[in-house]
């Protein structure tokens, strides 16, 4: 037997769920800003800015915002620590090429690395990042405690 976790309000089995994040984030990844600052009222701007302030980030450090979309908090990084060295990254192709053509168009790549990969099993050693930023991704993790240990073990002590 399947275990069960949640997509929005319906119960899916965990195999599927990376399925069903990934179809919708495929099909909304040209529209995600507008589809954001619709649902917010643009509140997660700030809410963002405010996050990236709050984490105090130093300069020359290494930084792994995950599940990175299009790539507002890498930018809001970026720009404000031009001497960090950013790691972009989302699980969904789509919305990191949405989030890589942003920075190129907007010039924050410069310090920017874009990965595909999935927040809940990170391809990095231990004690690598300085900082480790997550927004709304958090919510679309299949096992939101093995992201959480991940991002853990990751996180410089």
């Amino acid at each position: 037997m399947s275990n069960k976790t949640h997509f929005g309000f319906k119960e899916v089995n965990e195999e599927d769920k990376q399925k069903h994040v990934r179809g919708v984030f495929s099909s909304v990844a040209e529209s995600y800003d507008v589809m954001n600052d619709a649902m917010s009222m643009g509140m997660h701007r700030l809410w963002k800015k405010i996050m990236v302030e709050l984490a105090e980030i130093s300069e020359n450090s290494k930084v792994l915002d995950i599940a990175s979309g299009t790539g507002d908090i890498t930018k809001l990084i970026s720009q404000d620590h031009p001497t960090c060295e950013v790691f972009m990254t989302d699980i969904n192709m789509e919305m990191l090429s949405e989030g890589r053509d942003r920075s190129i168009n907007e010039s924050f790549a410069k310090n920017t690395h874009f990965c595909q990969l999935n927040g809940e099993a990170l391809p990095f050693e231990d004690n690598t990042f300085d900082i480790i930023t997550i927004g709304f991704g958090l919510r679309n993790f299949t096992n939101k405690s093995n992201g959480l240990k991940e991002m853990q073990r990751c996180l410089k002590d």
